[in-house]
């Protein structure tokens, strides 16, 4: 990969949250057998003309004339030719997943636009005015020293720099937020005045709520995280997550999954099996809220720490965290969220539907209440999944 690509990345990795591209490895998924297919369709196949495809009794190489065929290049190479298949079949179906999902972003974008153009000319035409004076009469307020400073603690590290330092770059992204999100309330209210309704289906995909959850079992919404513990984004997300639980109960159950990205964060795996050894005694949440809550980097100690006020016992803590059978569960976690093209945390997927990076919490309500509106639709109009 080039300098500038990986830089492109990057950037692009500030607003999808912490990135899986710097812990892209040649080797398979963690818990996969080498050569396996990953998880997923299973009509992924090898390119046409593959090198090793030859003619098994063809001569590739000669010792004092005796020759080597490529039967036996392939025997000695099986292992690496195992690896790059496997990885190869997974980054074909991550290509194909992106690909699947920036179609349905790009007609979903375009619906709204269509809707919000269309309703916004019947109230301009209504007032006897134009879209540009509509827009200019909408009040955004402006954001508050109390706005820079709780989004700043949401989202500090270790290794932060002082609040005053940043101060001003926070609050022109705050402001921006604002602006974005305000002038969006006002547009639904003009959809929601002209009766504009999105009728296109969503893109649903298949995902094991496997792991400790929130919220009832028989809730009709389900989001599924797959989530880094030492990413700031992850951190930065869990208020807004906390509060749908608190703004819709009954109605949403919470399945966390672990993406630890050790490339980038040498503490996630740490923090993971910490969790996991939690969740051994019946306190998984406990732990989860009190790494994603305290600022302190994730060192053996800390987590050792919130093991003893969280009430573990220390002794079983410690045998479960040094046991490689605490990894399993994270194998399959990572396995998974490979399977479903997951390059970021925190990635949600809510009935299916697929959400990356730290998204402002409105996006996630209006998600929400999107789906409460198709799970009361009578039986025979449910949107399909695809």
């Amino acid at each position: 990969m080039n300098r500038s690509l990986k830089l492109s990345l990057a950037t692009l990795g500030l607003l999808l949250g912490c990135c899986a591209w710097a812990d892209t490895q040649t080797t398979p998924p963690a818990g996969q057998v080498p050569g396996a297919a990953p998880v997923g369709p299973a009509t992924i196949s090898d390119p046409e003309g593959m090198p090793a495809d030859g003619d098994p009794v063809a001569v590739v190489g000669k010792v004092m004339g005796k020759p080597i065929t490529l039967q036996e290049l392939d025997a000695a190479a099986a292992a690496r030719l195992a690896q790059q298949r496997a990885t190869y079949k997974l980054r074909r179906l991550q290509l194909d997943l992106e690909y699947q999902r920036g179609q349905q972003q790009a007609l979903e974008e375009e619906l709204r636009r269509l809707l919000t153009r269309q309703a916004t000319s019947l109230e301009a035409t209504a007032l006897k005015t134009n879209a540009l004076a509509l827009a200019g009469k909408v009040r955004v307020p402006e954001v508050t020293d109390e706005q820079v400073r709780e989004r700043y603690e949401s989202r500090k590290t270790g290794d932060s720099p002082p609040l005053e330092k940043v101060a001003a770059e926070i609050r022109a992204g705050l402001q921006q937020e604002l602006t974005a999100s305000t002038m969006e309330a006002y547009y639904a209210s003009l959809r929601s005045k002209y009766q504009a309704v999105a009728l296109l289906e969503p893109l649903r995909e298949t995902v094991r709520a496997d792991g400790p959850a929130r919220g009832p079992r028989d809730a009709p919404i389900t989001i599924v995280e797959f989530a880094d513990f030492q990413c700031p984004f992850c951190r930065g997300i869990e208020p807004a997550l906390q509060d749908l639980m608190k703004r819709y109960p009954g109605d949403l159950r919470l399945v966390f999954r672990n993406y630890p990205l050790t490339g980038i964060h040498p503490q996630a795996l740490p923090a993971a099996q910490a969790a996991v050894c939690a969740d051994r005694q019946g306190k998984f949440w406990e732990m989860h809220d009190a790494i994603l809550g305290d600022q302190a980097p994730l060192s053996i100690q800390s987590l050792r720490a919130i093991a003893g006020q969280i009430g573990l016992d220390k002794s079983a803590f410690e045998k479960c965290v040094h046991d490689d059978a605490v990894n399993t569960p994270i194998r399959a976690d990572q396995a998974a969220a490979d399977a479903l093209g997951v390059l970021a945390t925190p990635t949600l997927f809510i009935n299916g539907r697929f959400v990356q990076g730290g998204v402002a919490e409105d996006k996630l309500v209006e998600l929400i209440d999107d789906e409460l509106k198709r799970v009361a639709q009578p039986a025979g109009t449910a949107t399909a999944v695809r």
